[in-house]
């Protein structure tokens, strides 16, 4: 009987060694993280930079954010492709049968028809509406990701500014020791899948 219990408490023993370890190791990235940012902070007194098109296009978050906003847009194209088919069919008929019908009943039709586009171009410009609102909402939320992973990294005030580099802004050049990108690239794709690892 001694023997299966002093064989548990040896697999707690590895099994609480293996979590601290994973602890320790996940600390000394973020401390490693940190000295990074305040390695570059103290070369440009405070001022870094990231490249704001690697962040774009290598943090795992905004790829997916990508990929999800894609979709719903393709869902979208093809809803609405569905609709002006169904429409243009409508439109067909009419015009074949067109010639059988009363003038009351042309008039009719036409009027329907009408409406039915007028309507078919209202949802149109609504469902585009919405999707631009919520791509500008995740876009809004992408950048508050940063600034806020920033924020928590700058625990001892080393950084005053970071500046973004990339086509449209205004740092037209950096000085290399300055640029923080991989660090923050690889602080943030780690929260971010810590985060998915969560839900």
């Amino acid at each position: 009987m001694k023997n299966p219990a002093l064989l548990l408490h040896a697999l707690w023993a590895i099994a609480f060694g293996v979590l601290l370890y994973l602890h320790l190791s996940f600390k000394r990235e973020v401390v490693e993280q940190q000295q990074a940012l305040g390695k570059a902070a103290a070369a440009g007194a405070g001022i870094v930079y990231v490249n704001f098109d690697t962040l774009i296009t290598k943090y795992t978050y905004y790829n997916d954010l990508k990929g999800e906003m894609e979709s719903k847009r393709s869902r979208l194209e093809a809803d609405l492709q569905a609709r002006a088919q169904s429409f243009q069919q409508d439109v067909q008929l009419y015009q074949q049968q067109g010639q059988t019908m009363t003038d009351q009943q042309r008039a009719a039709t036409e009027q329907k028809l009408g409406e039915r586009q007028q309507a078919l171009r209202a949802y149109s410009e609504q469902q585009q509406s919405k999707l631009a609102e919520e791509e500008g909402r995740r876009t809004e939320e992408f950048q508050k990701r940063i600034a806020a992973y920033l924020k928590s990294h700058n625990t001892h005030g080393q950084l005053q500014f970071v500046l973004a580099q990339g086509r449209g802004s205004n740092l037209l050049f950096g000085n290399d020791s300055l640029n923080i990108t991989r660090e923050v690239l690889n602080g943030l794709n780690q929260e971010y899948e810590a985060s998915k690892k969560k839900k």
